[in-house]
């Protein structure tokens, strides 16, 4: 007690620090650690002992200590207070009731000075001088105009970041604040709040986005090495001149040419960067001569060229990349460097610390005073009023209206292109807007809209795809991931903790499914899950599998909705060669190596093909009434001006359904999940499986607007007619579907395009 009343702030917050962590590490904890980590990581501590970093721990424990809600409701750091408040000091206790408001949050390094930074909030704003953690618990490298990632501290009159700070390279800004801005966007249309709340709510997806820039990062440490490949004419007199070289200056820096046993080393006489010597060897007839940095070969180069003449044949260059460790603070000089540590470079003029090209970032508006896009020229503001014009007659939400704004911004950003149709161009970021929220987007319709020309709104928005990269429901811009991926989003898991995970990704839409609905969605869940682990062991069959259903369909194997479409057809449709046609879903129930319980109920679902069906109306079990909320004239939206149904009671959704083709019977279905998104007259394409004494959905469903039907029909009898001459019989709708579910999902892939292909 002693240190903590008469010690310095530092070492009263390090003594808190520690007594934090041991408080966390109390048994008693256990399981809200292990419920957590799971969370957090989206996997169990014991899958991730062999590969979990020191710094991604540190992060997971900060967010553990100062963030996470226990099942009694409270924070750890919290409970800590309550049950040692009265031990501590009065530093101690100021401390604790500042880290009980502490966040995570993105900083742009300013100014570097010893043990610390001066570095600005790109969130919320303020600047602030850091004192960093050690180099050992500092992932990535501190220089001016780099990011970090990490908690916000105040300890003293002072600001501390503990050992989670993350420091990402300056190239990643913009990326990174993409990536934060997706995340408020969910956060607000899931739950509203402001971005002090967002980022003291949602302090674990700063792991989630470091986690999925690895990639990048991984290539910012790597050096690169270049191997000139000479060919030697005369290897006496090669040899001869290297041993007789002198040193050769050249503005300052001396090397000379040293023979050893068989091989000669070109070394710079004052190594400023430590490690980039210079090998020359010979092998052979050939003179190789490697450079730890492309910085070297130029002047490399003139020294051979110099001292070798005409004895060597430059032929050509290989150019190799090496990983290296990520490197800290302490790799790179700070302003009060001594200058024996570098006596041929200077502190201020350290590559680190060289003065950066001017930045947006230096003038930055941060996240949360920055209610829309700045746009650099009035054109592209009025693309920008003419596209929200029309976002908000079509009654989409705000949300939608500002990624939408943010496509066009960055895509200004990234291309700055000339404006001449700004309709076409409005138009083009709406297409773009519904690639990622997996809208079925017409281009002929749209243009129509926007009173432009389909052709250059199709041209224009190919090239916002490709300039930023948009894949659909980009973390970047997706206001609302699709619902019916929760099970390729939830694996094949079916423990308790993927079932918590499920509620985060349904966020308020699942706090309104009735208690029986969550129940079948849990069988669902289980009852895919042992059909996905018996597929796993035939995975021999999934190559061929994938090469017929994607020429079929003529979908990218890399958009990932259509990839779980296959899966659903792999597993369920299917007709495997080499097993006298059976499926796999017929393989799992006849080789008996499931649960009796669970063979029984997959053998139901034998003859479960997709379909194409009309919604024809929802009702409320509890009530058994049909409750239909027409929109105001002229709000039917992207969808037209037909009836649109929300469910408003608690009872389980029950969707009336009737096949599009041949359907003279309609079929009472239970949603397993919201179904606010459909309107009466739209078509779905769905898969109907008995579960216990229910009729539900299972996979993936596509949902087309009731402007489609009458296409999607006269496509359907072309299908049938085509497939009936194939076999030279008549075949009913239920033939088809079993074994021409691949066409099924073609006829989809073309109709989700509104049929543009065929149109022109």
């Amino acid at each position: 007690m002693k240190c903590l009343i008469n010690g310095g702030w530092q070492e009263v917050a390090c003594e808190l620090r520690h007594k934090l962590s041991r408080y966390a590490a109390k048994p008693r904890f256990n399981e809200e650690f292990e419920d957590a980590f799971s969370f957090f990581f989206g996997e169990s501590p014991d899958e991730m002992q062999d590969e979990l970093g020191q710094a991604a721990y540190n992060r997971f424990m900060e967010w553990f200590i100062y963030d996470y809600r226990l099942s009694n409701g409270h924070r750890l750091i919290e409970l800590f207070e309550m049950e040692n408040a009265y031990e501590l000091s009065s530093r101690a206790k100021l401390l604790l009731d500042d880290w009980r408001h502490s966040y995570f949050s993105v900083f742009r390094i300013k100014e570097l000075h010893q043990g610390g930074v001066k570095a600005c909030d790109l969130l919320l704003g303020g600047e602030y001088a850091l004192r960093l953690p050690p180099p050992a618990l500092l992932e990535g490298q501190a220089t001016v105009g780099n990011l970090m990632v990490g908690r916000l501290m105040k300890v003293g009159d002072g600001w501390e970041m503990p050992g989670g700070a993350t420091l990402l390279p300056e190239r990643l800004t913009s990326l990174v604040l993409q990536l934060i801005r997706g995340e408020y966007r969910r956060f607000c249309r899931n739950r509203g709040g402001s971005w002090a709340e967002f980022l003291n709510e949602q302090g674990f997806i700063f792991n989630d986005i470091i986690d999925n820039l690895a990639d990048q990062l991984a290539e910012e440490y790597c050096s690169v090495r270049v191997r000139l490949i000479y060919e030697i004419i005369d290897l006496k007199a090669c040899i001869k001149s290297m041993r007789s070289s002198a040193a050769v200056g050249k503005s300052g820096i001396g090397s000379r040419l040293d023979p050893g046993a068989g091989e000669w080393h070109l070394v710079p006489e004052v190594t400023v960067w430590p490690g980039l010597a210079v090998d020359v060897r010979v092998v052979g007839n050939r003179l190789e001569v490697l450079c730890a940095s492309p910085d070297f070969v130029p002047y490399t180069k003139q020294v051979i060229h110099t001292r070798l003449g005409h004895s060597v044949r430059h032929r050509f260059d290989v150019i190799s990349r090496i990983r290296t460790e990520s490197p800290s603070l302490s790799s790179s000089p700070s302003l009060s460097s001594s200058p024996e540590l570098s006596p041929a470079l200077s502190p201020e003029l350290s590559p680190a610390l060289l003065p950066l090209p001017h930045s947006e970032a230096d003038d930055y508006v941060p996240a949360a005073k920055l209610d829309k896009p700045v746009w650099i020229t009035p054109e592209y503001a009025e693309v920008a009023e003419l596209l929200t014009a029309c976002l908000e007659q079509a009654k989409v939400s705000a949300e939608h209206v500002d990624s939408a704004l943010w496509i066009w911004h960055d895509f200004c950003a990234e291309e700055r292109p000339r404006i001449r149709a700004m309709a076409a161009w409005a138009a083009a970021v709406h297409s773009v807007l519904g690639r990622v929220e997996g809208w079925h987007v017409n281009y002929a319709a749209l243009a129509r809209a926007y009173n432009t020309n389909a052709g250059t709104v199709r041209r224009n928005a190919a090239l916002i795809v490709a300039a930023l990269d948009i894949k659909p429901f980009d973390d970047r811009y997706c206001v609302e991931h699709p619902v019916d991926g929760i099970l390729r989003r939830l694996g094949v898991a079916t423990d308790e903790q993927h079932w918590r995970r499920a509620e985060e990704i349904l966020g308020a839409g699942l706090d309104a499914v009735p208690r029986e609905q969550t129940a079948i969605l849990a069988r669902l869940i289980e009852l895919r899950a042992a059909l996905a682990e018996y597929a796993q062991a035939h995975h021999g069959l999934h190559h061929r599998a994938e090469e017929h259903f994607f020429t079929c369909v003529g979908c990218a194997r890399e958009d990932t909705f259509w990839q779980d479409c296959f899966n659903d057809w792999y597993h369920f449709d299917w007709a495997i060669p080499v097993r006298g046609g059976r499926t796999l879903l017929s393989e799992a129930v006849v080789e008996g190596k499931l649960p009796a319980a669970i063979r029984r109920q997959l053998a139901s679902w034998q003859d479960c093909h997709p379909g194409y069906y009309v919604v024809e109306g929802v009702k409320s079990s509890s009530s058994g009434e049909y409750e239909v909320e027409v929109p105001p004239p002229g709000g039917g939206g992207a969808h037209g001006a037909h009836e649109a149904f929300e469910v408003r009671r608690s009872g389980m959704r029950i969707l009336t359904l009737r096949a599009l083709c041949g359907g003279s019977k309609a079929v009472n279905v239970t949603w397993p999940l919201p179904a606010n998104t459909l309107h009466i007259g739209d078509v779905i394409l769905t898969r109907l499986v008995p579960v216990d004494d229910y009729i539900t959905s299972i996979g993936h469903t596509l949902h087309f607007p009731a402007s489609l039907a009458p296409a999607i029909r006269l496509r359907l009898e072309e299908e049938k007619a085509l497939v009936e001459h194939w076999e030279n019989k008549s075949m009913s709708w239920e033939q088809i579907s079993a074994r021409y579910a691949d066409r099924l999902y073609a006829l989809a892939f073309r109709a989700a395009r509104g049929f543009s292909d065929e149109e022109d």
